[in-house]
């Protein structure tokens, strides 16, 4: 089967990156206030990532639509990103 551009997952240790961000709501906890959170305004930007990741899986899907890829797998991979748009 030919490779379908996924990246193999190394074993290395995580970025220090991301042991930072993931700690860092943690460390800063004591000045979160609750009463601060906009709540509509989360649910919008949250809303606007996932178009934006929708989108994203619009335009990287397109590259698999060639002469070489068979026609049920071009189905299957539209079918489930169709899937994605209607589980929202």
């Amino acid at each position: 089967m030919a490779s379908l551009g996924v990246r193999k997952i190394s074993k290395k240790r995580p970025p220090i990156y991301l042991m930072g961000g993931s700690s860092l709501p943690l460390l800063m906890y004591d000045k979160f206030q609750a009463g601060q959170v906009n709540f509509p305004h989360l649910v919008e930007r949250v809303s606007l990532i996932v178009i934006i990741a929708f989108g994203e899986a619009i335009v990287n899907l397109a590259s698999y639509f060639n002469s070489e890829t068979p026609i049920t797998y071009a189905v299957l991979l539209f079918v489930s990103l169709c899937s994605m748009f209607a589980a929202m």
